[in-house]
């Protein structure tokens, strides 16, 4: 009798352990996808029945270049588009997750709307105790998270550009004692709040999703194209949630397409991917045509150009080639894009290269007298971008002459303008023999290298991918983007300009830390330092570790704290050691370091020690009398 009690005991813990195993211990995965490229059986996409909705391959209108039968070949897909308020995208089958306790929800569209209002998502309607509603609403969205019977409603204002594409992405964090929702558009929160409520327990969310019109709701169904939507059991606030597409016409608006797993799978989608980057990131957008296979390399901005004086036309500009996933080059030219940082660095107009860099890697472009310098080969092109003009197509081809082009000293491996002179500098790996410099060489009034020249040299660390020089006050900094492969962080220098010689390898200041594969930098008019991540390339990322696909800025504040003071040296700020002595002994390679100060007066201490990467390796806070050591 005892024998057959203690086994259904056990049998009982045993079926509990296993419902835990399949609900709060569940991995992250995503729950729910459609996607229109997608067909119904693609593990990929969640079945659905699609009603009054045509599926099928289009572009807008201003894609007609690039994406067009005529076109430049790049590539082309299907949206989704609901012309009545009736269209509905519905599953097959009942959508079931369940929770014991706190849980977390969220999801994404990619959706052009045509109208202000409509329904945009129903996992359950009103009347169910556990369910999530989303609708546009008169300037703004609306999410609605009924939770046991109880239903929290976030109402966020926005207005909606009619007729053009958006990236949203929604969340609801259930904790013990609250729930947080929040909306996302296009890499900026629009709304989010925080609501008390008892602590859940057993929760359950059973029915089937439904984008557009839902027969149970009074609100008419969506009128618009809908790439893509999908519904997580986790969120994730890294960079992938704050950074804008740049609405390139590709798949999700630019976004790269190639993270997509089965529906379930727990292989991490894109936003599981995004490495951490240690160092402040300012402004970011995802690296534009990844879709299409192309591998950004050069940066600049107009402010490059010291003499640029229209502050609403600052255009951020990026170079990349073209590469396929097997490695074949020279199908497609190379071009420069054009970024607008006063509309969410969306793509202003795409350059097409027509001169002798058409088919090259263009490692880094510099902007002087409204052209773009492109450097490869042992070359440097320029080329003249055309006037901006509301209407202007986005898609241009653009030419360059053989008085255009200047050959050079250097490798070429990245440009950069800095003073009336351009500094064309090498690409050397850790295997070659030849020595890596950067070449400055004057220009003038017209923006044509001096001939002949004889250019300053400085010597640059191996694998230097790009260069940006600073001026602040009456000192001047070079910084120097250096690359350690696809699987370490890549490291930023900054060095004054007395620690840079021909003969010597630079004597570095300060080091950063970044994702790896960040190419050119440029110094935009405020001080920030633009750079440009390659790891992010369809070509890469499955050989690589590190996935930060962004065009993205770091803060003057971040590249010039504690500029003017070297190691070894007391910032003067608060209290005033009477005495100061530092040494290392007896050799610099021992790991330790002595240090003895002597305050002039009581006070609290703050000491930290960081390493030439930039990382605290020592923390001291603590109270020290006066005159002890």
């Amino acid at each position: 009798m005892m024998n057959d009690h203690y086994t259904v005991i056990n049998k009982r813990i045993v079926f509990i352990l296993l419902l835990l195993g399949k609900t709060s211990l569940f991995p992250q995965t995503v729950l729910y996808r459609y996607n229109s490229d997608y067909d119904n059986n693609d593990l990929k996409q969640t079945a659905v029945h699609v009603a009054n909705v045509s599926v099928d391959m289009r572009w807008d209108d201003e894609e007609e270049t690039a994406r067009g039968s005529e076109g430049w070949g790049y590539s082309i897909g299907k949206t989704s588009y609901f012309s009545q308020n009736s269209g509905s995208i519905t599953t097959i089958d009942t959508i079931m997750e369940t929770f014991i306790g706190p849980h977390t929800l969220s999801g994404e569209f990619w959706i052009k709307p045509f109208e202000s209002e409509g329904k945009l998502l129903s996992w359950g309607d009103s009347a169910a105790s556990n369910s999530i509603n989303i609708s546009l609403i008169n300037e703004g969205l609306r999410l609605m998270h009924s939770l046991e019977d109880e239903t929290f409603e976030l109402t966020a204002e926005y207005s909606f550009d009619l007729n053009r594409w958006h990236h949203l992405i929604w969340h609801s964090v259930v904790s013990s004692d609250s729930i947080n929702l929040g909306i996302y558009v296009n890499g900026q929160i629009i709304g989010e709040e925080s609501f008390g409520l008892v602590a859940p327990g057993w929760v359950t969310y059973s029915s089937q999703i439904i984008i557009g019109y839902d027969q149970n709701d009074t609100i008419p169904g969506f009128k618009g194209e809908v790439y893509a939507a999908n519904l997580k059991n986790y969120f994730l606030h890294t960079q992938y949630v704050i950074s804008p597409p740049p609405f390139d016409g590709s798949a999700y608006c630019g976004i790269p397409n190639y993270h997509d797993y089965a529906v379930g799978s727990s292989t991490n989608s894109i936003d599981e991917r995004i490495t951490y980057n240690p160092t402040k990131v300012k402004d970011a957008v995802f690296v534009p045509y990844a879709n299409d296979e192309f591998i950004p390399q050069g940066v600049t901005n107009s402010f490059e150009d010291e003499e640029y004086e229209n502050d609403s036309t600052n255009m951020v500009f990026i170079s990349l080639y073209h590469k396929t996933q097997n490695g074949s080059t020279g199908l497609k030219k190379s071009i420069v894009v054009e970024l607008d940082p006063y509309n969410g660095y969306k793509i202003r107009r795409c350059f097409r290269l027509n001169g002798i860099q058409r088919f090259a890697h263009n490692g880094g472009i510099a902007f002087k007298n409204n052209h773009i310098y492109v450097a490869s080969n042992y070359h440097i092109e320029k080329y003249e971008i055309p006037e901006y003009q509301l209407g202007t197509d986005k898609y241009v081809d653009l030419y360059a002459n053989e008085a255009d082009v200047y050959s050079v000293s250097s490798k070429a491996s990245f440009v950069t303008y800095f003073e009336d002179t351009l500094w064309i500098g090498d690409y050397r790996g850790a295997s070659e023999n030849d020595i890596p410099y950067l070449f400055g060489y004057p220009i003038d009034l017209s923006g044509d290298i001096i001939s002949p020249s004889n250019p300053v040299i400085y010597r640059l660390p191996i694998r230097s991918q790009g260069v940006a020089w600073a001026r602040v006050g009456s000192e001047k900094y070079l910084f120097i983007s250096q690359s350690n492969g696809g699987s370490s962080y890549g490291l930023i220098y900054r060095c004054h300009l007395n620690g840079l010689s021909y003969s010597e390898t630079p004597v570095i200041d300060t080091v950063f830390s970044i994702p790896a594969g960040a190419e050119d930098l440029s110094f935009n008019g405020d001080g920030d330092l633009f750079t440009v991540s390659e790891s992010g390339a369809k070509y890469f990322h499955e050989s690589w570790s590190m996935f930060y696909p962004f065009v993205y800025s770091i803060p003057n504040q971040t590249l010039l704290e504690n500029i003017g003071y070297g190691l070894g040296s007391i910032i003067d700020e608060n209290l005033h050691p009477q005495q100061y002595k530092m040494r290392v002994y007896p050799n610099p390679f021992n790991g330790k370091v002595n240090i003895e100060y002597i305050l002039g007066e009581s006070g609290f201490i703050d000491l930290k020690i960081n390493n030439i990467l930039g990382q605290q390796v020592y923390l001291d806070e603590t109270w020290l009398n006066a005159e002890d050591m």
